[in-house]
């Protein structure tokens, strides 16, 4: 009888951590997402407790953004940390192949979810994914199930369903089988862009993977901050963010007042966040890790502080010398100019030529000979990628 329980005995856990966390902006611009304090505990935390409540203390947790800050971890609770060096070019899938070789009786579970109530156990029969109950329309994975429970179809989006969310448990012989199929998947070209998840639906017939029915407010996946907001009430006043704090006293308001707040595309060396105040709305600007060594942001300042009210640039309402942080009014009906376009290209040489006539000054002078040799030399002292044309281009 022991030697049969022994094999449903669970083995250990993975917990994927690796992820940026853009739902989470601005928080996880330096905290990953599964280190966000959610109620006084960060997420990470009471997830590693839960299971050890219940004697699994195998934990592994794969990490990429910010790895560093998940160090005192190891010490805090004995977990293994692993780091996937494709996190950033790369969705879960990438996360789970770092590990697969760990897969047994296991539990996978994601950074940013909140349990309320345990739902871990010593011992498990069958896998299962966690699933709540969205009435109306959703764009989750809404499964259908037979009369076993077992899950027979996964489709995005549906109305009135069951939808995967929260932990999931792999049984050994599910793992063996699945860990081929992983490996397999992640070799493949185009692949890129896949969860775990995609896997296990694309082969879904030949895998048993059952519905385990959790209540709506037991397990939570929060999808922005404004929704976290509404569970921690703390988020309405004590973010523990200095951006959302440069917010506050820049356009003297209080937290909540910031409202619609979104992860903007990343340029070339910024980060950037959109957020509304009294229904108007603004960008943030972060400078990018580097940057400083690129760009003057002095320099940058006194060409804007130049350039004011000529309309040729955006509306800055605060700039920052020393840390590079920018809000500007956010124009949602801007569009860049096409350089096919001839009326596209006469109206932007327009404002060009009447700008140059204007022969405005600065206090600094633009090198380009110079800059361009800088940059070179910062390239060679990293060791950045040098382009097959980049002789070629520096010559022209």
């Amino acid at each position: 009888m022991n030697c049969y329980m022994d094999s449903f005995k669970v083995d250990n856990a993975i917990i994927l951590a690796a992820g940026f966390g853009s739902r989470f902006v601005p928080i996880t611009y330096d905290l990953p997402k599964g280190l966000v304090p959610v109620r006084g505990e960060p997420l990470l935390e009471r997830q590693i407790r839960q299971l050890k409540e219940k004697g699994i203390n195998d934990i592994v947790i794969v990490v990429g953004y910010l790895k560093e800050k998940f160090d005192y971890l190891i010490d805090k609770y004995d977990v293994k940390l692993i780091y996937n060096p494709e996190y950033a070019i790369k969705n879960n899938l990438s996360s789970l192949y770092c590990v697969c070789d760990q897969l047994k009786n296991t539990y996978i579970l994601s950074a940013d979810n909140w349990i309320k109530d345990n739902i871990f156990n010593s011992t498990e029969e069958n896998s299962w994914y966690s699933c709540v109950y969205k009435e109306g329309p959703t764009s989750e994975w809404c499964v259908t199930t037979d009369n076993t429970g077992r899950i027979t179809g996964v489709n995005i989006g549906g109305y009135d369903s069951w939808v995967m969310y929260g932990p999931v448990f792999l049984s050994r012989p599910f793992s063996e089988k699945f860990t081929t199929k992983l490996k397999e998947y992640y070799k493949s070209p185009g692949k890129e862009n896949y969860m775990w998840e995609n896997v296990y639906i694309d082969e879904l017939p030949h895998f048993d993977l059952y519905i385990n029915k959790q209540d709506s407010d037991n397990v939570y996946e929060f999808e922005s901050l404004e929704e976290l907001r509404q569970f921690d009430p703390d988020y309405y006043s004590k973010t523990p963010n200095v951006l959302i704090e440069t917010i506050v006293n820049i356009f003297k308001a209080k937290e909540n007042d910031i409202v619609d707040i979104k992860n903007l595309k990343a340029g070339m060396t910024n980060k950037s966040f959109g957020f509304s105040i009294n229904n108007k709305q603004y960008i943030f600007r972060l400078p990018g890790e580097g940057t400083e060594k690129l760009i003057n942001r002095k320099q940058e300042w006194e060409v804007y502080s130049v350039v004011k009210n000529l309309g040729v640039s955006d509306d800055v309402i605060y700039f920052n010398e020393n840390t590079g942080y920018k809000i500007s009014e956010f124009y949602s009906n801007a569009v860049n100019t096409d350089s096919r376009n001839r009326d596209d290209l006469e109206k932007s040489m327009d404002v060009l030529r009447n700008f140059h006539n204007k022969n405005l000054k600065v206090g600094h002078y633009f090198d380009i000979d110079h800059e361009i040799s800088r940059y070179l030399t910062l390239c060679h002292e990293r060791n950045a990628i040098r382009y097959s044309d980049n002789d070629e281009t520096y010559k022209k």
